[in-house]
């Protein structure tokens, strides 16, 4: 099976994270220090485990054995409270059982992209997500919420401030990286490195409940793999290029109350992925439909705002209904970076043409007073409801299909 030294590697890390948590436990009982201490002492101290292992413990497979054995045990251990007194008052602390996932998920990737680049994901969770919590909490005065989770100006700048110097001191333990490099690419690497932090930072601040200890790290796994691995300096200029775009459209969508404060937040998060990783290729696509499917709903707001009791997804988006949109064209984005085959460009263009379609159907089938039926039982419904088709909102949403192959047509993916 596995050799002695890989399992006594691994258990010694198991066995330090244990003790950790018991004995963290137990300070917590004792008031000896917060609740929210000892959480971000023991998401320190796992994050340092897991960050090491990867290293010391040459043994993929029993990393990802170990992986999905510790996120069963800390499901369980959360569901019967035996961790009472790290978790939050109010909630269950997710946080916690988000580690081994989040391992068990960069593992897996790093069949496909450089372990070095995992390395950077699991330093980025282990220290930029306390520090903001932690100085947040006790020197932060100005919060703000986008999601459920309440965050402060000084702790998400406090997190950019962390994942860009944990990036940067990567680059400044590489010397041959500075003798090898120009001016022009230091400046690139110098902005791509702001730019991701940023990036980051404002994925940590709309995720809530623990998820930021999946999404940041899973994020920064795939972009630093597609910026650093091989140090080109057109992604970097393009990943420059796309957050500038993805940053300027996010704040005139929500200036023009297209998008919610949330919704701008996950389009530039959406935008500085598919602009920064694709270029205008991958970006027209997704702008067409946004742009358009904005412009209908402000059009259809004015011309039939009766049915907005009914309508579900309303003039300007939120975060939710961007996700709904967006999600799986972000993650076909996130794939094509690490494995770009031909079939995931056309896979994105056939998801966004299926949104767009959706989308298109129900703006336009509201846009005058119409019969509408249920797609399910074929009855009468009030319209706007979920489910109810009419022959415009059929009509408008047919030509999406025909959009999409003119793209494909324009843009053709190279077989490889």
């Amino acid at each position: 099976m596995f050799e002695l030294e890989v399992v006594l590697n691994a258990g010694l890390l198991i066995i330090i994270i244990a003790i950790s948590i018991v004995i963290l436990e137990i300070m917590a009982s004792m008031k000896l220090i917060s609740r929210e201490v000892a959480r971000k002492l023991l998401h320190i101290i796992a994050g340092v485990c897991l960050s090491i292992s990867i290293y010391l413990v040459e043994s993929r497979e029993f990393l990802i054995i170990a992986s999905i054995l510790a996120a069963i045990a800390i499901y369980f251990a959360i569901q019967k409270n035996l961790l009472e007194q790290i978790e939050e008052k109010q909630r269950k602390s997710w946080g916690i059982f988000y580690f081994p996932v989040t391992f068990f998920t960069v593992l897996t990737l790093s069949y496909f992209v450089n372990i070095d680049s995992i390395f950077l994901g699991l330093v980025i969770l282990t220290f930029a997500d306390p520090s903001a919590a932690l100085s947040g909490i006790y020197f932060g005065n100005k919060e703000f919420r986008l999601t459920a989770d309440k965050k402060t100006y000084l702790g998400s700048g406090i997190f950019t401030l962390t994942a860009a110097s944990i990036l940067a001191g990567y680059f400044i333990a590489d010397l041959s990286f500075f003798y090898q490099s120009n001016l022009y690419l230091f400046i690139l690497l110098t902005g791509s490195i702001i730019s991701l932090s940023v990036l980051l930072a404002v994925t940590e601040a709309i995720s809530s409940k623990g998820f930021d200890n999946f999404s940041v790290p899973v994020l920064a796994v795939f972009m630093t793999h597609y910026l650093f691995h091989e140090m080109n300096g057109e992604n970097l200029e393009i990943f420059l290029q796309g957050t500038l775009l993805a940053a300027f459209i996010s704040f005139i969508s929500y200036e023009l109350k297209f998008l919610k404060k949330d919704g701008a937040a996950g389009a530039f998060i959406l935008g500085s992925v598919i602009f920064g990783s694709g270029g205008w290729k991958w970006a027209l696509p997704i702008l067409t439909f946004f742009i358009l499917s904005s412009l209908l709903s402000k059009i259809r707001k004015r011309k039939n705002n009766q049915v907005d009791e009914k309508f579900e997804k309303g003039g300007n988006r939120n975060l939710g209904q961007l996700l709904a949109n967006g999600v799986i064209p972000g993650v076909l984005m996130l794939i094509y970076t690490i494995y770009p085959a031909e079939l995931i460009y056309y896979l994105y263009i056939v998801s966004i043409a299926t949104v767009c379609a959706d989308t298109w159907a129900t703006e336009i089938g509201t846009l005058r007073k119409t019969s509408t039926i249920s797609v399910l039982t074929f009855k009468p419904v009030e319209q706007g409801e979920s489910g109810g088709i009419s022959i415009f909102g059929t009509l408008g949403g047919s030509p999406d299909f025909s959009v999409a192959i003119i793209f494909l047509f324009k843009f053709p993916v190279p077989v490889l």
